[in-house]
């Protein structure tokens, strides 16, 4: 009788265990149908639609994907890019890249090794290393960066000027104390010749001024050294040094080292969108331009893609694209970053002219003013009140094309960098010159490079002529 009971009690037990998780189950369930963005007991379990973390769908395998090689600088992004093309986490990639130069970088894809870079500023020997092997390169820019300049964070100084920068450089200035700091011997370091930082120092910074000759003491092999060596060793306190914003912000960060400003402006990501900071740099996509390769071609094409782009900004970066103000490719842009815009208001233009020319003729009225490296011509309105520009000529290379092309460059980098709607014109003369014309922009504006023995002299940008 005794086990009969037991038996009993046991089976109207498990009735009720298994009614309970029925009534459990069905409570949640309509819970999650009531409440659909509500977790169940605590966060235990979760119901989402899988759109946030749905993934685009791959575009390469590894047997297709292009053997890629970048910058030191670039590393990070080349490795979300194949992350995000090959379908796969970042964690399961094993590329191998270049940890030197950025000179190395582009002799890799010069002589065959890597079929695609992403890399800063060619150097002149670079460009002459691929004229020598006849190899004609395709170069587009795909970030935006700032090139910045870095101190330890004991010294007082938070700004130089970029006439400063340029001083200390050429060895005009060699005490902090001139600069607003205290004093001592100012340390300036740099890295050799063919590094990209070392190319952009010299292009962007140095232009037509030569740079001192530093002991070798101060010339740094590695970026990392560079930064090491403000940040760390003896004297650092007095040292300054140069990199690139991405670099010294997110991939070789260190407490005991600070950017500083120049001209007034820090560098950052709100002033590299918007160009303030007055030292703009890009970081390019290169291939060998004379050479069919599809998995090349759709690679390119992705990365400058709004899903590349987005890539780009995921990672840290900033996409290329066009300074705030710069609205067309008809421009000229100063030293100090102001804009000499085709068509726009000649009072823009804070100036003074060394001279200027008044003229009348067929109904038309202009000046033509004269300054030191550049001229400007500006016609009247209908009205002969505002005045707007509208022929701006330099032979000076203070200038630069919204497309940082120069006097003082050389064809391959102006074929390169205007590759669409650029065309040579027939000229007896010994000069040669190239007419960019792009079809997409509104109006009838050309840029006219002239070149003699293959190097940029002149560059005249204007509206309304033929020919």
């Amino acid at each position: 009788m005794k086990k009969v009971i037991v038996w009993v009690v046991a089976i109207v037990v498990m009735i009720v265990v298994v009614i309970g998780c029925i009534h459990w189950y069905n409570s949640s369930v309509n819970n999650v149908i009531e409440n659909p963005n509500n977790d169940i007991n605590s966060g235990d379990i979760e119901i989402n639609s899988g759109e946030e973390n749905k993934k685009e769908e791959a575009l390469f395998t590894l047997e297709n994907y292009p053997k890629v090689d970048a910058s030191l600088a670039i590393h990070p992004l080349v490795d979300s890019i194949a992350a995000d093309f090959l379908g796969v986490n970042e964690s399961e990639l094993d590329f191998e890249y270049t940890k030197t130069r950025t000179s190395e970088v582009y002799r890799n894809l010069i002589d065959g090794k890597v079929d695609v870079i992403f890399a800063a500023e060619i150097s002149k020997e670079d460009e002459e290393y691929a004229r020598q092997k006849g190899v004609e390169l395709k170069i587009i820019p795909a970030t935006s960066s700032a090139f910045v300049f870095i101190v330890n964070t004991e010294n007082p100084v938070e700004n130089l000027t970029f006439e400063q920068i340029q001083k200390i450089y050429t060895g005009e200035i060699t005490n902090w104390k001139d600069v607003g700091g205290k004093s001592g011997d100012i340390i300036a370091y740099q890295r050799p010749t063919g590094s990209g930082s070392q190319t952009a120092m010299l292009s962007l910074v140095m232009k037509d001024k030569e740079i001192m000759t530093p002991p070798l003491t101060q010339i740094e092999q590695e970026m990392g050294g560079l930064i090491d060596a403000i940040a760390e060793y003896d004297n650092s306190k007095y040292a300054l040094g140069y990199s690139y914003f991405y670099y010294v912000n997110t991939m070789y960060k260190k407490d005991t080292i600070k950017m500083i400003s120049v001209d007034g402006v820090m560098p950052t990501i709100e002033t590299i969108k918007n160009g303030t900071y007055p030292i703009y740099t890009n970081a390019f996509i290169v291939t060998r331009a004379n050479e069919e390769n599809e998995n090349v071609d759709k690679w390119v094409d992705a990365v400058l893609s709004e899903r590349g782009s987005k890539i780009i900004e995921d990672a840290g970066y900033v996409p290329d694209q066009k300074k705030e103000g710069i609205n067309t490719e008809y421009a000229l842009i100063t030293d100090d970053d102001k804009k000499v815009i085709l068509m726009e208001n000649i009072k823009l233009f804070n100036k003074e002219p060394i001279s200027e020319q008044e003229n009348r003729s067929d109904g038309f009225h202009w000046i033509d003013y004269t300054y030191d490296d550049i001229e400007v011509r500006a016609m009247f309105d209908e009205r002969d009140i505002d005045q707007y520009v509208n022929k701006i000529i330099t032979t000076s290379p203070n200038y630069k094309t919204p497309r940082n092309i120069k006097v003082g460059d050389s064809l391959l980098k102006l074929q390169e960098v205007y590759s669409e709607h650029l065309e040579k014109s027939s000229n007896n003369s010994k000069k040669s010159l190239y007419i960019f014309d792009n079809e997409d922009e509104p109006g009838f504006y050309r840029i006219f490079f002239e070149l003699e023995n293959d190097i940029i002299t002149k560059i005249t940008i204007e509206n309304g002529i033929d020919g």
